[in-house]
């Protein structure tokens, strides 16, 4: 019966943890980046049921054919594997929090202690985020600057493991675009095709390109005696440029086909 415990005990032997290094430490800022890091190395390790609760604790003694009782290697083995998660998940976490951890004795232990104190700010940053990317407006920054930012947040949200799908990220970047934009973003919503983020931001950065073009000219008509025309009315020109003269093969560019505006793929 012992030489079976053995055999059953072998899924339990000590996982190696020296190629699985935490490059942060759990301080009061980073804990969704930290929780995201430790729980993949967790996963790869198969070791998730230590932290979760799902796993029974083996039994400490076993009984033998003579009645006897005797150690459950399988227990032994299950406590080899449970410190040395224990010491590598003690090992990530900055100084000024560690003393919170003295009285842990398992993984679990840790765990649920981690997750009591940072769970409540980690809520509050995902709200604020998501905030942030709501409230956001282009107003007077540069195409680029202003996609930078979205994609910044993004990938915030996507690091604390609540990644926007390639609609909400389109969502969020057409409903911060200024009143000149309406016709780019009248084409993206209309239209039946699902589009990918590049090929939106394609369409941005050429109709801010075009839009930089026709400012240009008519500074040139002005100086000739011409008049300008206010930004709205070139950002409107640019992007009706942008649809009727793009090539159709190129991504994220316009089209018109049969006398409605649409974007190729």
């Amino acid at each position: 019966m012992v030489s079976e415990g053995l055999q059953m005990a072998e899924r339990f032997i000590a996982k190696p943890f020296k190629n699985k290094t935490i490059s942060i430490r759990l301080d009061d800022s980073n804990f969704l980046l930290w929780r995201q890091r430790v729980l993949f190395s967790i996963e790869s390790l198969a070791l998730l049921d230590h932290i979760d609760g799902a796993l029974k604790v083996p039994s400490q003694y076993v009984l033998v054919p003579d009645g006897s009782k005797r150690l459950n290697p399988e227990c032994v083995f299950f406590q080899q594997q449970d410190n040395a998660l224990c010491s590598w998940l003690l090992s990530s976490i900055g100084s000024s929090i560690l003393p919170f951890f003295v009285s842990c004795k398992k993984t679990l232990d840790i765990w649920e202690k981690v997750q009591q104190i940072f769970f409540v700010s980690s809520t509050t940053k995902l709200m604020h985020l998501h905030c942030s990317l709501k409230s956001l407006r282009k107003r007077d920054q540069s195409m680029k600057e202003y996609l930078a930012q979205i994609q910044s947040i993004c990938d915030s949200l996507a690091a604390c493991s609540h990644p926007l799908s390639d609609t909400m990220h389109i969502s969020a970047i057409l409903s911060g675009l200024p009143p000149e934009y309406e016709l780019v973003v009248a084409v993206i919503t209309s239209s039946k095709q699902l589009y990918k983020i590049d090929g939106v931001c394609n369409v941005l950065f050429n109709t801010e390109t075009r839009d930089q073009e026709f400012l240009s000219q008519s500074f040139s008509i002005n100086m000739a005696g011409g008049s300008v025309q206010n930004n709205g009315m070139f950002t409107r020109r640019a992007a009706r440029s942008n649809f009727s003269n793009s090539n159709p093969s190129q991504n994220g560019f316009a089209t018109h086909n049969g006398g409605a505006v649409k974007f190729s793929q």
